[in-house]
């Protein structure tokens, strides 16, 4: 992070009066101003509107966290292994029989099983 995006944080919420107090006591990044607890606050000698501007950013900040949605994750399935080349046919998987068992006794997995010469691969 640069400087300026810095000096734009401070200009934003008017705390550049506070420019040097903050520099002084290692409070160079937005980072550790968004993350300065409350009574660190008027240790370092801010003053209480100083103080009042830097809970609104931290306030805007949590909140602007919250509320920005995050994309689900990509899952890629590759519909070459779902359905055969030679049909257009929708892929139907195989009804699973609740008695079935793997080598290891397992009647349900969470995970896709391999079988490689008729064993399964959790043996």
């Amino acid at each position: 992070m640069s400087g300026d995006d810095f000096d734009a944080f401070l200009k934003r919420y008017g705390l550049e009066r506070n420019r040097q107090c903050l520099l002084d006591n290692e409070y160079d990044t937005i980072d550790s101003i968004l993350d300065m607890p409350g009574e660190e606050m008027s240790a370092i000698g801010l003053k209480f509107g100083a103080i009042t501007k830097i809970k609104r950013a931290q306030r805007d900040h949590n909140q602007q966290a919250i509320t920005t949605p995050t994309a689900p994750p990509v899952v890629a399935i590759s519909t070459s292994i779902l359905t055969p080349a030679s049909t257009e046919r929708e892929y139907n998987p195989p009804v699973l029989n609740p008695r079935w068992t793997c080598a290891s006794g397992f009647h349900i997995h969470d995970i896709f099983i391999r079988f490689v010469g008729g064993a399964c691969c959790c043996a």
